[in-house]
């Protein structure tokens, strides 16, 4: 069962495409769940069914939708997804002193355990990993920046 609504009752500032008494198929399950769900009288949820369904347009739908292709809207946000696929990979920076810091750190774990194969530099600005009389030992350096005021 389907309810048969005209289009000239639909008018109320809209025409729809100029079309006049033209007849409609809306499914009664939609009406009813829109009416029930959203408290809406039938006549806006036949409306809410005609325009989901692209039979009737909007005029203020239309307009922003001229709108936004002039403004070329659509485009600008698909370029904007190509750039961020299109990133260059990071490069880092050396830092010396964290070099530094983890050489002198390297330096004085060999005082205490002379044997070199023990020892792993991963990253030489990062980690020193180590296994000393069986047991495995990760040392990591991490620079914590000045909090910003």
């Amino acid at each position: 069962m389907t309810n048969n609504i005209q289009s000239d009752i639909l008018k109320s500032e809209r025409e729809v495409n100029k079309m006049k008494y033209k007849n409609f198929q809306i499914p009664d399950d939609f009406v009813e769940s829109t009416v029930n769900k959203l408290g809406v009288s039938m006549i806006d949820a036949c409306e809410m069914y005609l325009s989901d369904n692209e039979l009737i347009k909007d005029k203020t739908v239309e307009e922003l939708s001229n709108r936004a292709n002039k403004n070329r809207i659509t485009v600008t946000i698909h370029e904007a997804q190509k750039a961020k696929e299109q990133r260059k990979a990071r490069v880092r920076k050396e830092n010396p002193l964290k070099q530094e810091i983890i050489d002198a750190v390297f330096t004085g774990l060999l005082d205490y355990h002379p044997d070199k194969k023990a020892f792993n530099i991963r990253n030489n600005e990062k980690y020193i990993d180590f296994t000393i009389a069986g047991r495995e030992f990760t040392i990591n350096l991490v620079e914590h920046r000045p909090k910003k005021k």
